[in-house]
């Protein structure tokens, strides 16, 4: 998909994105119920088949998880798509860091580019703050208490960043679409939406236009379709190439032939053999 959107020459309309959005929440709303995290999705990992089908790839990192949550690293999930409690040096989650993972692709869908492009993880969270405001224990009971805000580490600056702006930075997003967005990057996992749910949302089920029909969906060219028909233009021109430089040698040999054997002096002249040019010797004439 990041390959695909990056060369796209039109972007994909309000009712594919909601489609696309839709199949992706299929496909984690089946792994969750397998009790499956995925722990990397990212839009380079969603795969976009050319009969405009969407698939979740790269499960290198999925891990099986019980309930309560055992700890386990948090470093995990490319940094854009990284949620916060990661962030902050938790080890106890769930699969709600792939929902914040979702929210993360529904803003780039609309967007064409990553909503929360940080260089290191702390200029991820200073992002996320902007974006969101600064969490404090009112919103996010406990946030105080994770391993990076209680060493210091991180300063969760209230006063900095006291505004959620995702409106102001996506104004074309429906007031449907904002409570939608602002639902998968819930900064406490407890209340971010899961997959099912998700499916239900307004956003899909009553604002139009409603999500195009799978069947209806855009189609491309597949990158192997691509990858051959360069490869046959390639030899194309090959060939192309090999039957021009043909041409000019027999043009260059023909033209030799033809050349004066009173060159070279007059005592030498020119002759062909075998298509070879051959320097060719006349004996002088002598008088009387």
């Amino acid at each position: 998909m990041a390959h695909l959107i990056d060369h796209m020459n039109t972007r994909f309309t309000s009712s594919e994105v909601k489609n696309l959005l839709l199949q992706l929440l299929r496909g984690v709303a089946h792994l969750h119920e397998l009790w499956i995290i995925h722990r990397d999705i990212k839009m380079s990992n969603l795969l976009y088949t050319n009969a405009g089908r969407l698939k979740l790839a790269d499960f290198g990192l999925a891990r099986l998880y019980g309930a309560p949550p055992a700890p386990m690293t948090p470093k995990v999930v490319t940094l854009w798509y990284r949620a916060p409690e990661l962030l902050l040096g938790s080890e106890t989650y769930d699969v709600s860091i792939d929902m914040w993972a979702v929210g993360c692709i529904f803003g780039e869908l609309l967007e064409y580019k990553p909503l929360l492009p940080g260089g290191d993880e702390l200029e991820q969270l200073k992002k996320i703050f902007e974006l969101l405001g600064s969490p404090n224990e009112r919103i996010w009971p406990g946030v105080e208490s994770l391993p990076h805000v209680a060493s210091g580490m991180v300063s969760l600056r209230p006063d900095r960043y006291p505004y959620n702006t995702v409106a102001a930075r996506l104004p074309r997003l429906s007031e449907g679409g904002v409570d939608l967005l602002n639902s998968f990057l819930a900064y406490d996992p407890q209340k971010r939406l899961n997959a099912t749910d998700a499916q239900r949302h307004a956003f899909f089920t009553n604002e139009r236009p409603l999500p195009k029909e799978d069947s209806l969906m855009p189609t491309f060219p597949s990158r192997h379709d691509e990858m051959e028909a360069r490869e046959k233009e390639r030899a194309r021109l090959s060939e192309g190439q090999k039957s021009s430089t043909a041409m000019l040698l027999k043009s260059a040999l023909f033209s030799s032939s033809s050349v004066s054997r009173k060159g070279l002096g007059g005592r030498e002249g020119l002759k062909t053999s075998g298509g070879t040019i051959m320097p060719v010797v006349k004996k002088a004439k002598h008088d009387g």
